[in-house]
């Protein structure tokens, strides 16, 4: 096991101090790692016309640019988010007598609209009587479309905007997205609605540093009161190590004032945004090797906020097995699974991270499957005592692969019947995480008569009929009736003795002899026609019981 310290493994958020009045805490969402990285920016969607730095009128829609320096070309979408919210007349308790807009609009660089609704609403009681604040999130990754660079918009919002000193209204998108040339790196994403009146708070966030520490922080704020006096800032301290704490500060965001309405994520950046902060700095000067804990710590002085988002990145030296691995089947038999035929599974671990991985790998196989053998591995050591596959010590070199294959024996189930197969791993012994790739769903097929039609196709599945041929059309193949050239299907009904009297009736007239209702033909005939339909009568009863 390396000495070195790793990186992050961000677990939790620990709450030191806590406001007095209702609040939905920032928590761990959502994290990714691998050669990612994450994007924030923001817009109002409020705006002060009378200039008293207060929010007056809701001007839609809201219009953000994101630039092309903002982030790397040709980077592959991951996962995007959006945020939006501002205060809400309040009639009774707090968040009861209150709600958010929960479906706003977007459009997108390439001009496309979508409708979004809310996954989740936050609601802080503000410590007011008369209005709420909601933050409201969604995610839009498939409504994201094909571009993160250029104007994209949010409109058809509503809210309490009426020149009130706590008034706001604004929007945030979040964009995650990997690319080969990135760092290793691990994103991690806290959203509430923590609100912060003349008070400080701190969260501690549980993390493993490096030797070598990098990490940025971005923040998305709902501000309300015009900025008074009082100590303002946002300190980052690493503990246990020396090198913070750090005050974190930039050319327009003074280290006694951050919470200032302003965008730095923007081209160019955006001041005097009424009612929101989107800002993002580097927390590498607070960080030192081998901490265990980042503190981030908020003070508003006597300015009102709300926090709603916070996104820590954190370059990983860890092993990285969760980003390029999979897992893959092909038939041996066939070109499809068959029911007691053979497939074989192919377990590609890729490490794209910048440290070794040291894993133990393990698939179970179900019931579904009759049995299964290792054909190759490029690593590890079989456990010949596991109820399944269990390989040991699989060393994966950063950069490099791992094959493992298997083949397998599909048991004798019915056509149709679905099945899967997972391979799961340990957490590298190096850091990093534990992970696992799937084949996803695999249909079998089954010919149980092998004449060239599936079962579940097949109009006389245990009776060998490739012609498939059905004389009457009822759905039952020839091969699977008695006496299919009949027009009528042979239910098997009992043979009818029916008396067979020789009296003939003479038609006056004509002199011919017709039958009559005891002749023999006319006996003949009744039980040609009688038994068919005693077999029709067989045949409804039959489908009406199915």
């Amino acid at each position: 096991m390396s000495s070195k310290l790793k990186c992050l493994c961000l677990l939790g958020l620990n709450l030191v101090a806590a406001p007095a009045f209702a609040n939905e805490p920032l928590e761990l969402r959502e994290s990714w790692e691998g050669r990612v990285s994450a994007f924030m920016t923001g817009v109002p969607m409020a705006y002060d016309t009378n200039s008293n730095q207060r929010a007056d009128k809701l001007i839609l829609p809201a219009v953000v640019n994101v630039s092309a320096s903002a982030l790397p070309s040709d980077v592959n979408l991951v996962a995007a988010r959006l945020y939006w919210g501002g205060t809400q007349i309040q009639n009774g308790d707090d968040c009861v007598g209150s709600d958010a807009d929960r479906e706003v609009q977007i459009s997108r660089p390439d001009g496309a609209v979508r409708q979004i609704v809310a996954d989740r609403c936050y609601c802080s009681g503000a410590d007011a009587g008369s209005y709420d604040v909601w933050v409201c999130h969604a995610d839009i990754s498939a409504d994201a479309g094909p571009d993160i660079v250029g104007q994209w918009s949010v409109s058809e919002y509503e809210g309490l905007i009426a020149d009130g000193s706590t008034d706001t209204a604004s929007a945030a998108f979040l964009w995650v997205y990997e690319k080969d040339t990135l760092p290793p790196r691990r994103v991690a994403l806290y959203d509430g609605n923590y609100v912060l009146a003349e008070q400080a708070v701190t969260f501690e966030l549980d993390v493993n540093v490096d030797t070598n520490p990098d990490g940025e922080l971005t923040y998305f704020v709902l501000e309300g009161d015009t900025a008074g006096e009082g100590e303002e800032f946002i300190e980052v301290n690493g503990l246990p190590g020396a090198a913070g704490p750090l005050r974190l500060e930039d050319s327009i965001n003074p280290v006694n004032n951050p919470f200032n309405r302003t965008i730095n994520t923007t081209d160019p950046v955006r001041e005097g945004v009424v009612g929101v902060d989107v800002d993002r700095f580097d927390i590498t000067g607070a960080l030192t090797a081998g901490d265990t804990k980042v503190a981030l710590t908020y003070s508003a002085g006597e300015d009102k906020v709300w926090l709603a988002v916070n996104v820590v990145g954190v370059n990983l030296f860890d092993p990285v097995l969760t980003q390029n691995s999979f897992k893959q089947w092909t038939s041996v038999d066939s070109e499809v699974a068959l029911a007691g035929g053979m497939v074989r599974f192919e377990i590609h671990l890729e490490n794209t991270g910048n440290e070794t991985g040291t894993v133990t790998l393990s698939d179970e196989f179900s019931d579904a499957f009759e049995s299964w053998v290792l054909v190759s591995n490029d690593s590890g050591t079989q456990n010949t005592a596991a109820s399944g596959l269990e390989l040991n010590n699989v060393v994966v070199e950063p950069g490099e692969s791992v094959k493992i294959v298997v083949d397998a024996v599909i048991a004798d189930v019915e056509d149709g019947t679905v099945v899967s197969n997972t391979a799961t791993w340990t957490r590298p012994n190096e850091g990093g995480f534990a992970g696992s790739v799937s084949t996803g769903d695999i249909v079998v097929r089954r010919d149980g008569d092998s004449d060239g039609v599936y079962d579940s196709e097949d109009n006389c599945p245990d009776v060998a009929n490739a012609d498939q041929m059905d004389s009457d059309a009822d759905g039952v193949g020839d091969a699977c009736e008695d006496a299919p050239d009949m027009g009528v299907p042979d239910m098997g009904a009992p043979d009818m003795e029916l008396p067979l009297p020789t009296t003939e009736t003479i038609v006056s007239g004509t002199g011919c002899a017709t039958p009559g209702m005891g002749s023999p033909l006319f006996a003949l005939l009744l039980l040609f026609f009688g038994q068919g339909v005693v077999r029709a009568r067989a045949l409804r009863t039959r489908r009406r019981a199915l």
